[in-house]
């Protein structure tokens, strides 16, 4: 009988494929989180600079500077980017949900992570043509983490669904390999005592061939023995 410490063959090798795979698979995850997160955040930063870009072309002058002007809000997603316009530390316009309060205190062209109104935000600054209005564009981080999320999530989804059928794959090959060796078993188990007849080689893998014909050539010796 066995040693209740001996392991299959079958057994020791699923556990080391599964757990290289798993290996794999995380490492796989992990990078493509990663490069989503860098691709959506460029495309969102794109978005910012493009809003300011527009605003710029606006005519400025026409703004009336005795009141705040709003720009209504038009959907129900438009609250998670916002505008301000400021000219000489007087906030001409901006979006209708935006704070009163700077986005930002940066003045350079540019972009900034900064906290205004109990939120984190992502701003674009620029100037206007007149040079003495600040353009602030400002995205709320949790929603460019939303939107990572939502991606990676959408990427990762049919990875994760196909890791179930990769292990029952790597299941079904493992358990062909070993095959010829439960036949071999099953032949020496099966023969009578005094049998001698060699064991059959054919469809034998080439890492078992030599203990095959090593029981082969012992029983050979000992029919000519006898």
């Amino acid at each position: 009988m066995a040693s209740p410490r001996q392991r299959s063959v079958r057994r020791q090798l699923l556990v080391l494929l599964l757990t290289a795979v798993s290996v794999a698979w995380i490492a796989a995850a992990t990078v493509s989180f990663r490069d989503a997160r860098h691709e959506v955040a460029e495309v969102l930063d794109a978005h910012l600079a493009q809003t300011a870009s527009l605003l710029r072309l606006q005519q400025l002058d026409e703004l009336n500077e005795d009141q705040l002007n709003e720009a209504p809000d038009l959907d129900k997603h438009q609250h998670h980017v916002v505008f301000q316009l400021w000219r000489e530390g007087q906030l001409l316009a901006r979006s209708k949900n935006a704070p009163t309060e700077p986005l930002t205190h940066q003045r350079g062209r540019g972009f900034a992570d900064s906290q205004a109104a109990g939120k984190s935000w992502r701003v674009f600054v620029t100037q206007g043509h007149e040079g003495d209005v600040n353009i602030l564009v400002g995205e709320q981080q949790s929603a460019r983490q939303d939107i990572v999320r939502a991606s990676v999530v959408g990427m990762l989804k049919p990875m994760a669904l196909a890791l179930p059928l990769l292990a029952l794959g790597i299941w079904w090959v493992v358990r062909g390999l070993v095959r010829p060796l439960r036949q071999l078993g099953t032949a020496v188990s099966v023969r009578q005592p005094q049998s001698l007849v060699p064991l059959p080689t054919a469809g034998v893998p080439p890492e078992v061939l030599p203990l095959v014909s090593a029981l082969n050539d012992l029983f050979t010796r000992m029919a000519e023995l006898l």
